[in-house]
């Protein structure tokens, strides 16, 4: 079994809607890259920080133009589409799992052993990052990316969770547990818009969320309390990118009020 991450550019794929009419897989352009059945595949989406989204398997590849589900309607870039049209066998993919909730970004693979921007189809060979897209690397804190919309936590070890219980974890873990936190307590809608991913994706939407830091850890100092029902909230990445278009960011209500407005 080989691992691919594959890059998909949201302004010309919808990888999304792709998955939806697929019931959870998706038919891929193999160009020269010898997949084979059985094969890990990540879809690293550009949105436009790179990120993992979703983690498949390949069922099946050398399915011809007329055998795949690759139509215009998926494609945001008909330029590309046309241009791809009689060139390509596809590849089959099933969704298996996600990075959903953990949010992988460019920079965390660079630290755990990517070489390269992801430009193109990487298969991953290095043990270090196998490892870690497989959540077994925890002794290493990934870095976080260069990018004012992601949650926001203290350098140091410790965590307080709903100032109740007390967490020692690393980075990695503090991630996703506060994150998993916020969504029990206060669900996965965003806060701002009211947008609920499963509502509009169906199944591969389900539980797919931003986590907003209401107050960045960077203007408090390394030391502070996290209290996940007080400081944190979900919100949807459209949302989350107009929260911090400035500097502290914009409050859940301001935007709120902006897009009441328009």
């Amino acid at each position: 079994m080989r691992t691919w991450i594959i890059p998909i550019y949201a302004t010309s794929f919808d990888f999304g809607r792709a998955l939806y009419e697929g019931h959870d897989t998706m038919d891929w352009r193999m160009s020269s890259h010898p997949f084979e059945v059985g094969d890990e595949v990540w879809l690293a989406v550009k949105d436009p920080f790179v990120r993992l989204a979703v983690q498949l398997e390949i069922t099946a590849v050398g399915l011809t133009e007329d055998e795949a589900n690759d139509h215009p309607k998926l494609w945001r870039d008909l330029a590309a589409y046309y241009d791809g049209i009689g060139r390509f066998r596809y590849a089959r993919m099933k969704v298996t799992g996600g990075a959903q909730s953990l949010y992988y970004s460019l920079e965390a693979l660079h630290e755990h052993g990517l070489q390269g921007s992801l430009a193109g189809v990487v298969e991953v060979k290095d043990e270090q990052l196998l490892r870690f897209l497989h959540e077994e690397d925890f002794t290493d804190t990934p870095t976080e990316p260069d990018s004012s919309c992601e949650v926001d936590y203290p350098a140091d070890a410790q965590l307080y969770e709903g100032a109740v219980v007390q967490v020692l974890a690393n980075r990695y873990e503090r991630n996703r547990k506060a994150r998993e936190q916020c969504i029990v307590l206060k669900g996965p809608r965003c806060a701002v818009c009211g947008m609920d991913f499963l509502e509009t994706y169906g199944e591969i939407g389900r539980d797919f969320i931003h986590v907003h830091h209401l107050v960045p850890i960077s203007s408090i100092g390394s030391e502070y309390e996290l209290d996940v029902k007080r400081d944190l909230v979900p919100v949807c990445p459209n949302c989350h990118y107009m929260l911090h278009r400035k500097n502290p960011p914009y409050t859940i209500d301001e935007i709120k009020k902006n897009l009441n407005r328009h």
